[in-house]
């Protein structure tokens, strides 16, 4: 897709008073239109409160924590979820209006919305009649 780039993401934890985890990358889909690009990232055991999404010099940030649930009584004997700190990077083009991204997360799954700038190399005028 030529209107983003994937970076790889920082090594450490997000936040300085908590323990170090794991850092790993969320699953991303990228679908384009022509007016815009949606960004979709399964992160189980995310909500709004645990994921923080930032634009800053053409950058996407997508960062957070995940914590394992606890099951009192239980201890895992195995598990694919990844727990720990999250962080996710995407280069933005020109063509992404940065003042109208959306972010909307439901049931671990997060979606963005990065509009496109309207092309204004070309614009049709309309011909009225004179008065």
């Amino acid at each position: 897709m030529s209107t983003n780039t994937l970076t790889s993401p920082p090594v450490g934890g997000v936040a300085d008073d908590k323990p170090e985890l794991p850092v790993y990358q969320p699953h991303v889909d990228l679908l384009e239109s022509d007016q815009k690009i949606t960004l979709i990232a399964d992160m189980p055991g995310v909500d709004e409160t645990t994921v923080e999404v930032v634009v800053e010099k053409k950058v996407l940030s997508i960062r957070g924590t995940v914590t394992p649930p606890s099951h009192e009584g239980l201890h895992p004997s195995y598990g694919e979820y990844a727990y720990g700190n999250f962080e996710r990077e995407f280069r933005l083009s020109d063509a992404i209006d940065q003042d109208r991204i959306e972010a909307t997360v439901s049931n671990g799954v997060l979606r963005l919305e990065l509009p496109k700038l309207q092309d204004e190399s070309s614009k049709r005028i309309t011909v009225k009649a004179a008065s």
